[in-house]
């Protein structure tokens, strides 16, 4: 992840090839979750939640559905009222997990 002149860079998001199509994945939601840190990141620094990466073909559609991200090409663009709502959804994951402990 690294800041640009009006968004945020993601340039990797990999699932561990163990967690992929198992039954019993370990981790489950960390993709929507690092994304959005990526636009709690990019509200943080000014860039009103824009985030941008990359992505392999069978997961555009994926992204669009889950993350209510945009596509060009394969160019994913998550526009600020999605990045709202993927924050938002992370601060209620957050504040579940802090009164877990």
């Amino acid at each position: 992840m690294e800041p640009n002149e009006l968004w945020i860079d993601v340039y990797v998001a990999e699932s561990a090839l163990w967690n992929i199509g198992s039954a019993k994945k370990e981790f489950v939601g960390v993709g929507p979750h690092l994304f959005a840190i990526a636009c709690k990141k990019s509200f943080d620094l000014g860039f009103g939640g824009w985030v941008a990466f990359f992505a392999k073909t069978n997961l555009i559609e994926h992204y669009v559905q889950s993350l209510r991200a945009q596509s060009i090409g394969h160019r994913i663009v998550i526009p600020p009222p999605s990045a709202f709502e993927l924050v938002q959804a992370l601060d209620r994951r957050m504040a579940i997990w802090e009164t877990s402990f």
